[in-house]
Formats: structure tokens, sequence, C-alpha cells
């Protein structure tokens, strides 16, 4: 009885480390927690349906998507496509519904192979399926156990699924390292995530002439600030062709020493004429807590040199790496 109990201890510190580190994602509208070790594999782009899929060492783990309708769907139904058959053997695959995520979700649990546990090794697929009302977003996520299933993490993943209050003024962005909220009126569109350098780029789409904004994260801070010097030449060998840098100062930023920088360049001849400019507003800095070299930049035709971040504007740093549980934890 003793060793059970031990056993019994050890097991349930093992799914509570599992669900303390849960990491949090959050793109285009859409929240979810899923293990640190699950990485952001697939993100949606512009104009591109919602998607976001997290991927460990050997497989896919978590898909997410989601899309507007315009009237109520029946859960109960849309969860029978899951259960459609793609082997001729009729022991391969085996269904049953998923319980215990309360009336909002519907689910089914898909068990592939001779066995019909999770113990077997043979793996199992539980997707789900939930509406949000007030966005009038359907959501459906398909969570997958190579081996064994998770029941405790997969709960915490599938209840952290949210969708973004649509009264919030700001939209929160974290992925790939960074943590950003913006207004409503600008949205993500590009995203490029190079290693050691993650750029996302904010404005208005189908709007001439908004302002832009630019936020990126690099590692390796010793080669960017090597092989350009300081914080301040970076910043200003980083800007475009043909710009003049009209004011430099040291700031506070985030409450950490950072560098300004404002430039200015021509955009053509006719709008010289009119006097506009594109003026630009970068601040750099460097968190002593992550290591990370931060960069926020904003862009707009003006005929002032009035530039300044957008209201509500925040970009967290500050953020140590998650620790990783072992792989056979999940």
């Amino acid at each position: 009885m003793e060793l059970m109990a031990k056993m019994a201890m050890l097991r349930n510190s093992v799914l509570t480390m599992a669900q303390t580190d849960l990491e949090l994602t959050s793109w285009r509208g859409i929240l979810v927690n899923h293990p640190a070790g699950w990485e952001l594999s697939v993100a949606s782009g512009l104009d591109e349906p919602g998607r976001v899929s997290f991927a460990d060492r050997l497989f896919t783990r978590l898909d997410v998507t989601w899309r507007p309708l315009t009237y109520v769907p029946n859960l109960d139904l849309m969860i029978e496509k899951y259960r459609q058959r793609k082997t001729s053997r009729k022991d391969e695959v085996t269904f049953k519904p998923l319980q215990g995520l309360g009336e909002e979700w519907r689910g089914v649990i898909r068990q592939a192979g001779e066995g019909t546990t999770a113990q077997a090794g043979k793996g199992t697929a539980v997707h789900a399926a939930r509406f949000f009302a007030p966005q009038r977003w359907l959501v459906e996520a398909t969570i997958v156990w190579p081996q064994r299933r998770n029941q405790a993490v997969e709960r915490e993943i599938l209840t952290s699924i949210r969708a973004q209050p649509p009264e919030e003024p700001l939209r929160h962005w974290r992925a790939l390292g960074m943590d950003v909220r913006v207004g409503r009126d600008l949205d993500l569109l590009i995203s490029d995530p190079m290693v050691g350098r993650v750029t996302w780029t904010f404005g208005t789409p189908k709007k001439k002439r908004s302002p832009q904004l630019v936020v990126e994260r690099l590692a390796m801070v010793e080669h960017w600030l090597s092989a350009k010097g300081g914080l301040e030449e970076w910043l200003a060998k980083s800007l475009p062709e043909k710009s003049s840098v009209v004011e430099k100062s040291s700031i506070t930023f985030n409450a950490h020493p950072a560098q300004r920088l404002l430039s200015e360049k021509g955009i053509g001849t006719l709008p010289t004429l009119r006097g506009l400019r594109q003026r630009r507003l970068d601040i750099g800095w460097v968190c002593p807590v992550d290591g990370r070299l931060y960069h926020v930049a904003v862009m707009q035709a003006r005929r002032d040199r009035d530039v300044r971040l957008p209201e509500g504007f925040e970009m967290e740093c500050c953020v140590p790496s998650p620790v990783l549980p072992a792989a056979e934890e999940l």
C-alpha cells in the first residue's frame, strides 16, 4: 500500500508539473495554452483561414482552427465527421464520446490500432468543437497522443482555448517568443520567423500611407551588436537607404536603458512637394533578464516629425525561457 501511494504521488506530481508549465499562444484573436515543448509550426496569415498548429520533435500534437459563421452550428452533427473510418478493418479504429468538458465543447476520441487504450501505445486523437457566440466563431481542435494519453493536460488545453472578447480595445499577440498588444485598427500583415530573429509588421490592410509598426526580437545579441557597434549604431544601420537621422537620444523603455532614433526620407517628388516625408521612429533595447535584443519601429508619411508609438502599445520582455518537461511525460 505504501508503494502504491508513493507511485500515485509521483504520477500526480508529473501531471501537476505538466499543467503548470503550459505556454500561452495568442494569434489572431484565439488564445490557447499548450505544453512548452509543443512549438508553433503553423500560424495563419492575413486573409487566410484561422489556424495554429503545434509540434514536438516528431509529431504534430495540437491543431486549432477557427472560422466565422452566420448561424449557430449543431456541434453534435459536426463532430460526426471525425467518425469517418479510413480503414477497411473494423477493429483498427474505435471511437467514443469525449466527456468531462461541460456543455460548451463536443468531442470524440479516436483510438487507432488493435488496442483501444492509450497505454497500448497505438495512438489516440481527440477531436473537439465549440462555438463562441460573441465572436460567432466555430473553433475546432485536435490533440494527438502518439503514446500515453494525458487526460489532465488534455483538459487543460481544451478549457484554455478562448476567443478574445470583441470589446477589448487591444489585441493580444503572443507567439515565437514575442508578446505584443496593439490596437484593433492594426492587423498583422507579415510574420517573418527567421531563426534567431522574429519580425512582425502591423498595419491597416488596403489603406494607403497608413502607419506601419514593426516589432522584432533577436537572439545572439553579441552577434548583432559586435558586428555593427553599439545599439545606437545598429539602429542607424538598420534604417532604409537614403534615410537621415534627425534626432537621437537615450531613454528608458520597459524599465531598461534604450536608444531612440527619429529619421526621415523622401517618398517621391509629388508627396515631397506637398510637404510629406517618410518619418520613422526606432527604439531598441537589450533585456538583461532574457538576454534578447528588442526593436520597435513606427513609419508614417507626415508633414511634421510627431511620430509616436500607437496608443496602448505594449511589448513585453523579461520572460525567461520555459522549463520543458521530459519527452515521456507528454
